[in-house]
């Protein structure tokens, strides 16, 4: 007899009866006799990973960052990654288990997981996530503005021969330039000119 068939028998309550998920597992969902959530999956872990309901919480936040990174301008979604979001949803599927349930939201007609308005309002992801751009964001800012400057004072064909070190010899006073500009007065002064 199989694990559904002794609970059922036995009178556990089933959840849902056997589907696919995003995540490329087929489970079933029933409680156990003492009301607690049991699923059989027919795709089972190769590692076991021993986790406190406090590092699962962390997790959520890490992968949801990672997810972020990935997705966030993607207003369509992404072809490319259904690795990742298949292990997002696998990921997701463990909250209820591990005490966690208030955080995920598990849609019974699309088969798939996300984050509930809970967890969107008591993670620190955003808050680190907001970190991330606005220091990737000066970074960038003031490299490309420097390799602007750079390219504009060097002759097309000597663009590609320079190296690296001439390069960098060149860049530094100029990233050092704008990194004071924009430490000082943010955006403040800076303006697009007409010719």
């Amino acid at each position: 007899m199989t694990p559904r068939r002794g609970l059922e028998a036995r009178g556990a309550k089933i959840e849902y009866e056997l589907c696919e998920w995003a995540y490329n597992g087929r489970e079933f969902g029933i409680q156990n006799l003492d009301g607690r959530h049991f699923f059989d999956q027919e795709k089972h872990l190769d590692v076991q990973i021993e986790l406190t309901k406090n590092e699962y919480r962390l997790l959520l936040d890490y992968v949801f960052m990672a997810d972020w990174v990935i997705n966030s301008h993607h207003v369509s979604g992404r072809d490319d990654v259904e690795d990742y979001d298949m292990l997002l949803q696998k990921l997701y599927s463990f909250a209820k288990d591990i005490g966690c349930g208030e955080l995920v939201h598990a849609n019974r007609e699309t088969n798939e997981y996300s984050p509930t308005r809970l967890y969107e309002e008591s993670t620190r992801a955003f808050g680190l996530i907001e970190e991330y751009d606005d220091d990737t964001f000066w970074d960038t800012l003031i490299s490309r503005l420097a390799e602007r400057d750079i390219y504009e004072n060097v002759e097309d064909d000597r663009r590609d021969a320079m190296s690296i070190d001439e390069y960098s010899e060149r860049c530094v006073p100029v990233e050092e330039a704008y990194f004071k500009e924009f430490h000082r007065h943010a955006l403040d002064r800076l303006r697009i000119v007409d010719d």
